[in-house]
């Protein structure tokens, strides 16, 4: 079926034409993603997201443009988003880890810090919005406009939340301090 008739029907609230434009694109969309992102899940999570994205911007879109070429857009800047999402959690990882007691087995990198038996202990000595802005940061890779509107503060006052959670995690594996 042609594009600008699913289109329509999308913008009429015809859940069989989103559908159809799901079913149409999902095999290439995914497979742009994966190339991208070099994994299955995160593939299927930036293909998921496009789609989307693109249902609810789908009044915005120009119908003079091509809608293919529209939504490989946003899955392009998904998968980008994801990467540069995934550099900073490694940068954080990396930086704690370095820190971290040399008998101390490191944390996997795909998983949330919260199921690592390494930042566990010390997550637990973190005042509430430290460690939820250390979460954010690490886990989600948010950025610290990202963490305020989550947390309800400032700008300024989310950077400073996760970057005394990093410095009281480096003070605890200094000392010697980490089992709760």
């Amino acid at each position: 079926m042609d594009d600008a008739l699913l289109i329509a029907g999308c913008r009429e609230g015809k859940d069989d034409a989103f559908e159809a434009l799901v079913n149409k694109y999902q095999v290439s969309i995914l497979s742009m993603a994966w190339s991208l992102l070099g994994n299955k899940e995160d593939a299927q999570d930036a293909a998921q997201g496009a789609f989307l994205a693109a249902f609810s911007k789908l009044d915005s879109f120009d119908a003079s443009r091509s809608f293919k070429t529209w939504l490989f857009a946003i899955a392009w800047k998904d998968c980008l988003d994801m990467k540069r999402k995934e550099k900073s959690r490694r940068k954080y990882l990396t930086q704690a880890i370095a820190t971290m007691p040399g008998d101390t087995p490191p944390p996997r990198m795909n998983d949330p810090i919260e199921e690592c038996d390494t930042f566990r202990p010390v997550l637990k000595k973190l005042e509430a919005k430290e460690r939820t802005a250390l979460s954010l940061r690490i886990n989600e890779g948010f950025t610290a406009a990202e963490i305020a509107d989550v947390l309800g503060c400032a700008e300024s006052s989310a950077r400073v939340y996760v970057f005394n959670a990093i410095r009281k995690i480096r003070k605890i594996w200094k000392e010697g301090n980490a089992h709760v």
